[in-house]
C-alpha cells in the first residue's frame, strides 16, 4: 500500500509540472495593447447597443406586452457599460508620454464621453415614448425616431474614428 501511495504521489508531482511553459513570461500585458483591445471591444459594444436601439420593435406591440425597450436592449446596454468602464480604466493607465500618444488617448476619452450620454439619452427617450404609449399619456419629449437616426449617424462615424484612434494608440503608445 505504501508503494502505491509513493507512486501516486510521484505521478501527481510529475503531472503538476506538466502543461506549463518553463519559458513563459508571467508579466502583465503591455498597457498600450490592453488599451487597443479595449478600444476594439468598446467599438463592438457600441455598434451592438446602437443596433439594438435602431431595431428594437416597439410599435405595434402584442396585446399586454410592456417594457419592450428595456428588455430588448438589456444585453447591449450592459455590454456597453462594461466595455466603457474597461476602456476608461485602460486609458487611465500610463500609456506613454509622447505628444502623439497623449493626443490619441485624450481624443478617445473625449469620444467615449460624448457618445455615452448620447446613447443613454436615446434609450431614455425611447423608453419614455414607449411608456407614454402604454399608459395612453402624451409623450412630451423630442421626436424619438429622428433622435435615433441622428444617434445612428453619429455612432457609425465615431466608431470608425475610434478604430483610427486605436491604431494611433498602438503606434504611438507602445513601449
Amino acid at each position: 500500500m505504501r508503494i502505491f501511495i509513493l507512486i501516486a504521489t510521484a505521478a501527481l508531482v510529475t503531472l503538476a509540472g506538466c502543461g506549463g511553459d518553463d519559458n513563459s513570461d508571467n508579466s502583465s500585458p503591455n498597457p498600450a495593447d490592453t488599451a487597443v483591445a479595449s478600444v476594439t471591444a468598446w467599438k463592438d459594444a457600441a455598434n451592438s447597443y446602437n443596433a439594438l436601439l435602431q431595431t428594437c420593435r416597439v410599435f405595434p406591440k402584442q396585446p399586454g406586452e410592456t417594457n419592450v425597450v428595456p428588455r430588448c436592449t438589456r444585453t447591449g446596454r450592459k455590454a456597453y457599460a462594461r466595455e466603457t468602464a474597461r476602456l476608461n480604466k485602460a486609458l487611465a493607465a500610463n500609456l506613454g508620454s509622447s505628444p502623439e500618444c497623449q493626443a490619441a488617448v485624450a481624443k478617445t476619452k473625449a469620444l467615449v464621453a460624448k457618445d455615452t450620454p448620447r446613447l443613454d439619452r436615446a434609450y431614455r427617450l425611447y423608453v419614455a415614448a414607449e411608456r407614454a404609449n402604454e399608459t395612453g399619456a402624451p409623450y412630451k419629449g423630442p421626436p424619438v425616431a429622428q433622435f435615433l437616426l441622428d444617434t445612428n449617424k453619429v455612432l457609425r462615424s465615431d466608431v470608425k474614428t475610434a478604430g483610427s484612434l486605436g491604431k494611433a494608440i498602438k503606434d504611438s503608445c507602445a513601449s
